[in-house]
């Protein structure tokens, strides 16, 4: 192992002497904006990796031979020790090669200088203990405060940044909200109505949807209105409403959600989204078979109406030829159990 240690030893070296050499002539670069800070960059990069992979070879050899049995008599315990070290030393040139050139050129000759030392027992018989045990508990202290350091910044960091994330969302919600409370607000329930059912599902804001609930029926014929609506195209967002809000009188509605099903067929038909997904006119399909499912008792027979709004999907979908709605499966399931 020790002459494969110094195999790797002497090319590390190499790569040593190449990078310094770069450095310099300023040929490198110095890391920054820029095509020469890119330059720069890789160029640290790819020395750093080609010298990390050298060191680790020959950190396996002195292992190997027994030159690290000083950390500790635990194999378990040494290993941990090593490799930690090892690792915060080499993430530490790597970062300082980019950042700081004094890391760049003075890490990697310590390292150089105590592992020729540690590889080879003849530079051991001239050369004190403390001499290389010191600059290297030295280097790997500093490399692990400096690694610790990053790691605490990051965390902090990221944590400053989700608070700061989460307050910017939160004032973009507030303001949002405040914005729709005011077209909510200025909205002529007498002349547009139907520009306040959108407000109205279960999903929206509790504030906007009691609002926007409480400024409809502020029209005497709310519920009038909202049967004009199901007989013309505007039937999709009559739907929005029925689904998760009540009526207050269900009869009147019973026959107009029949007519709103074709209506809501005629007027997808006729107004083909241009790019379709699987997903598409989910939301039209359950806000329909939520409303109808309130209305099961009435008296009337849906299952036409509905078979309707399949029929128009299945030739969309078949034009198309690319694309699966998931909403006719959803018709299909009903179907079936309302022959």
């Amino acid at each position: 192992m020790t002459t494969l240690g110094n195999i790797f030893l002497v090319i590390a070296i190499i790569f040593y002497l190449i990078f310094v050499f770069l450095i310099l002539t300023n040929q490198a670069g110095r890391a920054g904006s820029g095509d020469s800070g890119l330059e720069y960059s890789y160029t640290a990069g790819f020395f750093n990796l080609a010298f990390s992979f050298c060191i680790i070879i020959i950190t396996i050899a002195i292992s190997q031979k027994g030159g690290f049995h000083w950390i500790s008599s635990d194999a378990s315990v040494r290993n941990l020790v090593i490799i930690f070290g090892l690792l915060a030393v080499l993430v530490s040139c790597l970062i300082g090669s980019v950042l700081d050139r004094t890391v760049a050129l003075v890490f990697p000759l310590v390292l150089l200088a105590i592992t020729a030392v540690m590889l080879n027992e003849s530079l051991q018989l001239d050369i004190p203990v403390k001499a290389w045990k010191i600059p290297l508990m030295i280097v790997v202290g500093i490399s692990v405060l400096s690694c610790a350091g990053m790691l605490v910044y990051y965390i902090v960091d990221q944590q400053i940044k989700n608070v700061k994330e989460a307050k910017e969302t939160q004032n973009t919600e507030v303001e949002s909200n405040k914005q729709e409370l005011e077209n909510i607000k200025n909205t002529d329930v007498l002349t547009s109505l139907v520009f306040l059912l959108s407000y109205t599902n279960q999903y929206q804001d509790k504030e906007i949807r009691k609002a926007a609930l409480a400024k409809i029926k502020t029209n005497p014929n709310w519920q009038q209105e909202l049967i004009r609506l199901l007989k013309s195209g505007w039937a999709s967002e009559v739907f929005v409403f029925l689904a998760d809000n009540e009526v207050e009188d269900k009869k009147l509605f019973a026959e107009p959600v029949n007519t709103g099903i074709i209506n809501v067929g005629e007027h997808i038909q006729s107004n083909k989204e241009g790019l379709l997904y699987h997903d598409s006119y989910n939301g039209e399909t359950q806000n329909i078979l939520a409303t109808v499912e309130k209305f099961k008792s009435s008296g009337v027979n849906y299952t036409p109406a509905i078979k309707k709004l399949h029929t128009v999907f299945d030739k969309i979908q078949s034009d198309d030829g690319s694309v699966k709605f998931d909403c006719i499966p959803m018709l299909d399931q009903w179907i079936k159990a309302h022959p």
